[in-house]
C-alpha cells in the first residue's frame, strides 16, 4: 500500500522529520452489469439423472473399434451434453459478485423489510414505526452474526479438504493487498495487469537460448533392451484415480469439472480404461486436440505465467504401468 517513502528535513523549528509517501488504494473489481457471466452450479446438479443418461449412451461399446481421437471425442461430447442437460446455470452480475459468502436468502429478505421500515420511519416518525424498525434491525444483526459464525465454522472444518475456500476467505479479510508496481521499460510504462505480464514474459523469454533448428544432430541409440509395447491399465487403477480427484478444484482446458468426473466414475471407468488401452503410439505420445490447446500464456487475471493442465492427463500418466 505504501511502495515508497521519502524522509524530509524538519519543518520550521520542529525537530521531527517530515515524511512524504505514496499511498496506493485498492477497490473491488467492478463488473459490467450489462454483460453477466454465466456459470454452472455444480453443487445443484442432478447427478442421478446424469448417471442414467451416460449409462444409456453405452460408451464402452461405441469406442471399442474407434481410434483414440474418436473415442475421446465421444466421451467429451457425452460429458458436455450431460452438463448442459443436468447442471443448472446462473448468471452472475456485479451485484451478486459483491455479496459476501455467508449471505443467504433469509438475510436478504429481512434486509429488504428493514429498508422498507426505515423509509416508513423517516416519513412517519412515530413510536410504533421506530419500534418496528429497531426490532427488524436487531433481527438482521443477529442473523448476520449467526450466518458468519456458521460459515467460518464450515470453512474451518473443511480446511483440510478444501483449503482454497479457507485461504480465499482469509485473504478477503486482509486490508493490504500485494500488487506488482508499474514497470518502466524502453520509453513506456506498463500499468495494467496484462501489460505487466507481457513485459515480464518478454523479459524472461529473452534469456532462453535460441537453438538452430535447421541442423539438429541425430542422437545415438542408447537403449538396447526390449521395447515397451504393452501397457497394463485396468478399471481398478482408473477408478482409483477418479476417486482421488478433488471436486473443489477447477476444470482444465477440456472444461470438464472434477465434480462431474467423480460423480460419474462408475459410468466412465470402463470407457476411460478402453481409451487408455489404445496403442502407445496413439495415446502415450499423442495429445488430443483439446490437450494441445494448453499453451504457455500470460494471464492478466492470475498475474503469473502458468501452463494449463487437465485431470485427464493426470489419470492417464498415473495409471500407465509397465507389464511385469
Amino acid at each position: 500500500m505504501v511502495p515508497h517513502i521519502d524522509y524530509l528535513p524538519p519543518l520550521g523549528l520542529s525537530h521531527h522529520s517530515g515524511l512524504r509517501f505514496d499511498y496506493t488504494c485498492y477497490s473491488e473489481i467492478q463488473f459490467n452489469q450489462s454483460e453477466p457471466i454465466e456459470v454452472y452450479k455444480f453443487y445443484a446438479g442432478d447427478y442421478d439423472g446424469m448417471r442414467k443418461f451416460v449409462s444409456d449412451l453405452n460408451l464402452q461399446n461405441n469406442i471399442s473399434k474407434a481410434s483414440a481421437e474418436e473415442a475421446w471425442s465421444s466421451i467429451d461430447k457425452a460429458l458436455t451434453t450431460a452438463m448442459e442437460r443436468f447442471v443448472p446455470k446462473k448468471k452472475i452480475t456485479g451485484v451478486h459478485l459483491c455479496d459476501p459468502p455467508w449471505m443467504n436468502e433469509k438475510i436478504k429478505e429481512k434486509s429488504r423489510v428493514k429498508w422498507q421500515l426505515y423509509k416508513e420511519m423517516r416519513q412517519h416518525r412515530s413510536e410504533e414505526n421506530r419500534n418496528k424498525y429497531a426490532r427488524i434491525k436487531n433481527q438482521v444483526k443477529w442473523e448476520v452474526r449467526k450466518a458468519v459464525k456458521q460459515y467460518e465454522k464450515k470453512i474451518a472444518q473443511e480446511s483440510k479438504t478444501n483449503p482454497k475456500a479457507f485461504y480465499k476467505y482469509a485473504k478477503s479479510k486482509l486490508k493490504c493487498k500485494s500488487q506488482i508496481p508499474d514497470i518502466n521499460f524502453a520509453d513506456s510504462t506498463a500499468t495494467s495487469d496484462r501489460e505487466k505480464a507481457d513485459v515480464l514474459n518478454q523479459f524472461f523469454s529473452s534469456v532462453f537460448i535460441q537453438e538452430d533448428l535447421t541442423s539438429i544432430p541425430e542422437p545415438d541409440t542408447i537403449f538396447q533392451g526390449q521395447k515397451l509395447l504393452n501397457i497394463i491399465i485396468n478399471e481398478d487403477m482408473v477408478k482409483k484415480e477418479l476417486d482421488s480427484l478433488n471436486p473443489n478444484k477447477s476444470p482444465g482446458v477440456d472444461k470438464h469439472h472434477p465434480r462431474v468426473l467423480k460423480e460419474l466414475k462408475d459410468q466412465l471407468v470402463s470407457p476411460l480404461t478402453k481409451l487408455f488401452k489404445k496403442s502407445p503410439a496413439e495415446v502415450s505420445f499423442h495429445l488430443f486436440g483439446e490437450w494441445q490447446m494448453s499453451p504457455l500464456s500470460t494471464s492478466a487475471k492470475a498475474k503469473r505465467i502458468h501452463q494449463t493442465t487437465t485431470c485427464w492427463s493426470k489419470i492417464h500418466n498415473n495409471t500407465a504401468a509397465k507389464e511385469p
